[in-house]
């Protein structure tokens, strides 16, 4: 179907990148990924986004194209039988949490945005600062806390409560992933890199 390992990560920089990040393109990423998507049958290009990411994600893994790459979607993107499919190879993956979701705190279930609130109103020296790189190179100081919870639709998993101010001001950013052990910069990192709906259409 597609023959991009030779055009693509042929650089053993990139791949040494690639493998310290955990991302899924460490140069340029929409262009890369407009290569591949460019490279698949017409008859795929045609379906929805979803299906196009569950076909590309599917002939990347079976290919090893790039074996130590995991996986950011934006909401759109993101259903439960993607995420499955990607455990079910042994990769990783990073998804949106709605302000909404339940999540298990300290024994009750609360909504995020009411345990982001506490946070920010009580322990606001949880959140720990770091420099994220943006997809287009720039540099940005993001207000961190991670900690692994238990969902009400996922198990358990590592969520993230992010704010781009240093007083914890706007909204949160929320975040989750089944990588229970990655570093909260981490998993911001990776979110750099999300694939979102316009680069299928």
């Amino acid at each position: 179907m597609l023959n991009c390992r030779e055009r693509l990560w042929r650089n053993t920089d990139d791949e040494r990148w690639d493998e310290r990040n955990g991302l899924a393109y460490a140069i340029d990423p929409r262009t890369q990924l407009k290569e591949l998507l460019a490279a698949l049958p017409q008859r795929i290009r045609t379906r929805t986004p979803r299906e196009v990411v569950i076909e590309l994600i599917t002939h990347l893994e079976r290919n090893h194209l790039f074996p130590h790459a995991h996986y950011a979607f934006a909401e759109k993107l993101f259903i439960p039988r993607l995420i499955r499919m990607i455990e079910t190879f042994g990769k990783h993956w990073v998804g949106p949490l709605p302000d909404e979701v339940l999540i298990q705190w300290e024994g009750p279930w609360w909504k995020i945005k009411k345990v982001a609130d506490q946070l920010r109103h009580d322990s606001p020296q949880s959140f720990r600062e770091a420099i994220i790189q943006s997809a287009d190179g720039t540099s940005q100081a993001w207000y961190i806390f991670t900690r692994s919870v238990r969902l009400d639709d996922y198990g358990r998993k590592r969520i993230v409560i992010a704010y781009d101010t240093s007083d914890l001001s706007g909204p949160p950013l929320y975040l989750f992933t089944d990588a229970r052990y990655w570093e909260g910069s981490r998993i911001v990192q990776m979110w750099q890199y999300r694939w979102d709906e316009q680069l299928f259409v």
